[in-house]
């Protein structure tokens, strides 16, 4: 089964690019889940973005991942950034207020610009 996710270094920050518009196989997200957690432990880099602007649908499983990726960031000490973010998605944010949690952007060249902001 293909990875669901294309990862890429641009400007020293780790991009992963989310290629499928439905994040929803529970199968699927575990195995994103597993690469996510192997990738993050080999890279050197110490900013990642999410790139979600191919993704319309993601589940319930899908944000549960998502919150476990931030936890491990924190731990690993790297600054991530969720970019890309459907409408419909960016509401179901707001209602979970996954929004406070994660830091989001309208794209992938705002989220860098704001790493290279920020000291």
């Amino acid at each position: 089964m293909p990875l669901s996710f294309r990862v890429q270094t641009v400007d020293g920050t780790l991009i992963v690019v989310f290629t499928d518009a439905q994040i929803l196989d529970a199968t699927v997200i575990e195995q994103m889940h597993r690469e996510m957690m192997i990738t993050l432990e080999e890279i050197q880099e110490t900013r990642v973005v999410l790139d979600f602007s191919r993704v319309r649908f993601m589940s319930s499983a899908a944000l549960g991942m998502l919150v476990r990726v931030h936890k491990k960031c924190k731990e690993l000490k790297k600054a991530l950034k969720l970019c890309g973010i459907a409408p419909q998605i960016q509401q179901v944010f707001r209602m979970t207020n996954l929004d406070r949690i994660f830091d989001l952007a309208p794209d992938g060249t705002t989220a860098r610009q704001a790493f290279a902001a920020q000291p």
